[in-house]
């Protein structure tokens, strides 16, 4: 039996998890905020589950207004009590106001990330460079995550060798019009590959990493093993710094 990590997922509350449709046909999900209201629902949900439901907090980039003062010191003392806890969604997205702001607090999220050593899921729409000149002073060993990624082949590569990165794919790869995600599906190393729901857990995985075998004509079996190989190396803290 194939098996599947959805490696960023949202819900509106933690009782509907054993609800959605699709978590049992998944190992394991990670909770990733989307507001900061969402903090407290993934440490409930994280505790409700624990195994099969990994959290990320932080400050969308969607979410910037109004941050409460002390947001920064609730980010670090959350992240010291639960080790499990990821660093996400943080990022830039140019189709929403306020970018010098965004990319600001972004960057002061990296430097929390980067001292409590812990993986970052980054949501970017089209502020690439923003994020590259962000990175420049990250160095951690803890990987990157590009949720949803939607970026070039070229930059995807820089990100990798760069930034320790990994390319997380969501059902967008299913649609043959989405020509970058899929281009990137293609020739992305397979030790880099994750895939994602970007909704309830579990929707659309199996289906996903299944495109993404077709795509790069392997088989599922191999993809579904590599992909859930590589999941798991970041929830555990297993990866390294180089391939």
């Amino acid at each position: 039996m194939l098996k599947y990590i959805d490696m960023h997922c949202h819900l509106p509350d933690c009782a509907e998890c054993c609800l959605a449709p699709d978590f049992n046909a998944i190992t394991a999900c990670v909770y990733n905020a989307a507001h900061i209201s969402d903090w407290e629902k993934i440490i409930r949900c994280t505790n409700t589950y624990p195994g099969r439901v990994f959290g990320a907090i932080g400050i969308h980039p969607w979410d910037i207004d109004n941050l409460p003062a002390d947001w920064e010191w609730r980010i670090c003392d959350m992240l010291a009590r639960h080790r499990d806890l990821m660093l996400g969604e943080i990022g830039i997205d140019k189709t929403h106001p306020g970018l010098p702001a965004q990319a600001e607090i972004f960057s002061r999220q990296l430097q929390i990330a980067a001292k409590y050593n812990r993986p970052v899921q980054i949501h970017c729409t089209g502020a690439w460079n923003i994020l590259t000149d962000a990175l420049k002073s990250y160095n951690a060993a803890a990987p990157i995550i590009l949720h949803a990624y939607s970026g070039s082949a070229d930059l995807m590569d820089v990100l990798i060798r760069k930034h320790n990165a990994y390319i997380s794919f969501s059902p967008s790869v299913l649609n043959a019009r989405h020509i970058r995600a899929r281009r990137c599906a293609a020739i992305a190393p397979l030790s880099r590959i994750l895939v994602e729901s970007d909704a309830r857990p579990g929707a659309d995985i199996g289906r996903t990493v299944d495109a993404i075998a077709q795509i790069r004509g392997i088989t599922a079996s191999r993809a579904a093993a590599a992909i859930y190989n590589n999941s798991m190396g970041i929830i555990k803290n297993g990866y390294s710094k180089q391939d």
